[in-house]
């Protein structure tokens, strides 16, 4: 009983909860391509705004201007002042001159001589690069481009665009500066993280080492809503993005996995099993302590009980000593007794007319006999007088004969020859027809 109520409705339950962690799992992964799409197209939405911005403010001719007039830096810091107020993604802006010098910034550090490891590069980048972009994308690490509360992290992305006296072809040689906008890894990490929820997260890994550091400066860059657990099963997602658009010269190229926690609490499945597992348990518990209940209460008085009728049954009707324990079967027992009672004086009764009709059955027996014997004896004596009458009936039809033999010799001696009818008419009679007489003729 307990395998056919419990192991159905186990198996059942295991199919239903199978189910239910396949939608759920179906579910978490279409959350994880939302959140990866979600997080891709704001990402570069976030950099294509950002150049759209740079562009603009590049071409500004008061902009320009003010890399030689002094007396326009109060347009360029104000100018700065606005593309980092309304742009989330910059933390600091420097205008430089041609010779690298620092013409105006904001949120900036004056003097800055992490400076010099980014004019070279830009400088063999301009001078290799014919494209029709015109910002260059650099990752940096451990540089200090800004003050350490604003970045206390010193990674993050410098992007730099030359300014040029015209845009037209012929006139666009060398830069007249250089807009240098630094983008740290916190301002990235506020941008996205209002998009994750716990459980959710996204690394970002780096496919090359920077050129200005030799170091892996974006590799394992971690944006989490909460404490992250490493111990939780999760799912993820690789997406490889270039950050690139129109304004962009080389685009650079990185790495995001997505993260999300693969359930959306504590595993549902697994604490239905659980519950079904102690559900179980608890069962198999009960039925043995039930089985066992039986077996003290019931089972061994019930075998006392089938020990009396086995004894009764081979006409054992001794009194038991068994502890039945129950009323019903000391009801049963005295059921028995007087079933036993009323078996034997049937018994009795059946013995005594057993017993007469066994005397009647051999009276019977010998007047059969007697019977028999006077057959017998009647048969033997109708015999005797049938013999005796076979016999005188014998003798009579003899003298018969003998008397129609001479009534016919008398008449032939009246009417022939005497002598001739005396010689064929001699008759020999048998010895003893007629006694012990004998007769001859001569």
């Amino acid at each position: 009983m307990l395998i056919i109520a419990v192991v159905p409705a186990a198996i059942v339950g295991g199919l239903l909860l199978k189910q239910q962690s396949d939608v759920e799992a179906n579910y978490r992964i279409g959350m994880l391509d939302r959140l990866s799409n979600t997080i891709e197209q704001e990402f570069d939405y976030r950099f294509s705004l950002l150049s759209t911005s740079l562009d603009v403010l590049s071409r500004d001719r008061l902009f320009v201007q003010a890399i030689d007039n002094f007396f326009l830096a109060g347009h360029v810091s104000s100018s700065l002042g606005t593309l980092v107020k309304n742009t989330p993604l910059i933390q600091a802006a420097y205008l430089v001159d041609d010779q690298w010098s620092e013409v105006e910034s904001f949120n900036g550090i004056h003097g800055l001589s992490s400076f010099f490891k980014l004019k070279d590069l830009l400088t063999y980048r301009l001078s290799t690069n014919n494209g029709k972009g015109r910002q260059w994308v650099f990752y940096y690490n451990d540089e200090d481009l800004m003050p350490l509360k604003f970045n206390p992290t010193r990674r993050g992305i410098i992007i730099g665009v030359p300014i040029f006296q015209s845009m037209t072809n012929g006139l666009k040689r060398t830069p007249l500066g250089y807009l240098i906008i630094v983008v740290p890894i916190k301002n990235v990490i506020n941008v996205l993280r209002p998009y994750l929820k716990d459980g959710e997260r996204v690394v970002f890994k780096n496919h090359h080492s920077s050129l200005m550091n030799k170091k892996g400066d974006m590799s394992d860059i971690i944006i989490a809503q909460g404490k992250i657990d490493q111990n939780t099963p999760t799912i993820h997602k690789t997406i490889n993005i270039k950050l690139e658009n129109k304004y962009i010269s080389e685009p650079i190229q990185y790495t995001m996995k997505v993260y999300m926690d693969k359930y959306l609490g504590e595993n549902p499945y697994i604490n239905s099993l659980k519950y079904i597992s102690l559900f179980g348990v608890i069962i198999i518990l009960l039925s043995l302590f039930s089985g066992a209940l039986i077996y003290r209460w019931i089972a061994r008085p019930l075998g006392g009980l089938m020990d009396v009728v086995r004894a009764y049954s081979r006409g054992e009707y001794k009194s038991s000593n068994k502890q039945l324990r129950f009323a019903e079967f000391f009801m049963v027992e005295r059921l028995i007794r007087n079933m036993a009672k009323t078996i034997r004086a049937q018994m009795a009764d059946l013995a005594a007319t057993n017993k007469e009709l066994n005397s009647a059955y051999l009276e019977k027996e010998q007047a059969n006999l007697q019977l028999v014997n006077f057959n017998d004896e009647l048969e033997r004596k109708v015999e005797e007088k049938t013999l005796a009458l076979s016999r005188s009936l014998l003798r009579e039809e003899n003298r018969r004969s003998m008397l129609q033999s001479l009534l016919s010799f008398s008449h032939e001696l009246q009417s022939g020859d005497i002598i001739e009818t005396v010689m064929t008419q001699v008759v020999f009679i048998p010895n003893g027809w007629l006694g012990n007489e004998k007769l001859y003729w001569e």
